[in-house]
C-alpha cells in the first residue's frame, strides 16, 4: 500500500460480526492532499485485483477521522 501512496498504512478488518468492515488507516499532513488524490481504487494495479468486487457490496460508508 506505500508504494500506492499511502504513508504508514495499516488496515484492520472485523472478526466477529455479521457482515464485513475494513478500515485503511493513513497518515496525511493535510486532507487536501486526501482530495487531491487519484484514489486508491482507480489505481490499475488495484483495479485489476478488485475486478467483481463491486457486485457483491449492497452498501457501505466513508469516515474521515482526524486525530489530534
Amino acid at each position: 500500500m506505500e508504494s500506492l501512496g499511502f504513508k504508514r498504512p495499516r488496515m484492520m478488518t472485523d472478526a466477529v460480526a455479521g457482515y464485513w468492515t475494513v478500515v485503511i488507516e493513513t497518515e496525511l499532513e493535510q486532507l487536501i492532499d486526501w482530495e487531491k488524490g487519484e484514489g486508491f481504487t482507480s489505481k490499475p494495479e488495484v483495479k485489476e485485483i478488485m475486478e467483481g468486487y463491486g457486485d457483491l457490496v449492497e452498501t457501505g460508508y466513508r469516515e474521515i477521522f482526524k486525530i489530534e
